[in-house]
């Protein structure tokens, strides 16, 4: 009689373990998709709407800025997307700049507020 009770006793516990091991791997998961789901949102080529200036983020960690008018090549820069705001590092400059900004039209519009404070749209290419 003692065995019995026993063994309803673990078989309890050991549901009660694995219900909690399926809430947190889908605690898990549920977070991967949300933090994750932005990672890359940058990456691509985005030309201003009104010239030829570009940004083209290469991977999630580096770029160039350049243009189509002239014949030179990109200033390669690191980058760290911040969530609303973009902290660029240009090689050979000693100093990083942070730039406001933010995603329209479903992610096919990047609008960089500009050290001068206006609104730069470029259009994901």
């Amino acid at each position: 009689m003692e065995k019995a009770k026993e063994k309803k006793s673990n078989g309890g516990l050991i549901a009660i373990i694995a219900a909690a091991a399926v809430v947190v791997i889908g605690v898990v998961v549920a977070l991967i998709f949300i933090l994750g789901g932005n990672k890359g949102k940058l990456v691509g080529k985005w030309k201003s709407e009104y010239g030829s200036w570009y940004y083209n983020f290469t991977s999630e960690t580096e770029g160039g800025y350049g243009t189509d008018a002239f014949d030179i090549p990109d200033q390669p820069f690191t980058y760290t997307d911040n969530g609303d705001s973009i902290t660029i590092q240009y090689e050979g400059v000693t100093s990083s700049m942070t730039l406001n900004y933010r995603l329209e039209d479903d992610g096919k519009k990047l609008i960089v507020v500009d050290s001068f404070g206006s609104d730069t749209v470029y259009i994901r290419q």
